[in-house]
């Protein structure tokens, strides 16, 4: 337990300094603590790198926890070549919802809760941490563990970065519960 603290310790320093804002004041997230709560229970996060002259998004399973997102890809990718070059980063995660229905097509819309956040990524090397983000990302979405055990190959053979993050906003749009569809 030690080793994870100093590993979050280590990444966290100056989380969270600054709160964004959104134009539309009626649909921002004020609360800290709903933001966090939609990055921990969104399915996928969509990470914008940069490199080549443009702008790259791509869908990623992750996993978030006090201020650090955490995604493992390819070393052989176009997103490792991009992070090879540039830190900065930024992450969306979104809950959508069902489409409100209304008699002007400029009227209808989705209910949604979404973060859009921005970062510093960091390539992990070290196996025991690298492991350690592998297993908390397979937690959440394997939380009954039915699987065999990540070998040292495994763990190898894959990159796994930690974004730090610097600056999140919020915003959603709520018509009665969202009912969230993944």
């Amino acid at each position: 337990m030690i080793f994870i603290d100093l590993i979050y310790e280590s990444l966290q320093a100056d989380v969270f300094l600054k709160l964004g804002g959104v134009r539309r004041k009626d649909r921002e997230i004020k609360s800290f603590n709903k933001m966090e709560n939609i990055l921990r229970r969104a399915s996928v996060c969509h990470v914008g790198t940069y490199g080549d002259g443009y702008p790259y998004v791509t869908p990623f399973n992750y996993f978030y926890a006090r201020g650090v997102i955490a995604i493992h890809l390819s070393k052989e990718g176009k997103v490792f070549r991009n992070l090879l070059k540039h830190k900065r980063v930024c992450v969306e995660a979104l809950e959508a919802g069902k489409v409100i229905k209304a008699d002007s097509a400029c009227k209808t819309g989705m209910q949604y809760r979404s973060v859009i956040a921005f970062g510093e990524a960091k390539i992990v090397e070290e196996r025991r941490a690298k492991k350690m983000w592998l297993q908390k990302m397979l937690d959440k979405y394997r939380p009954d563990r039915k699987y065999s055990p990540m070998q040292g190959q495994d763990v190898d053979e894959v990159a796994v970065v930690v974004i730090r993050l610097k600056r999140v906003t919020g915003k959603e749009r709520e018509v009665g519960p969202v009912r969230v569809r993944h």
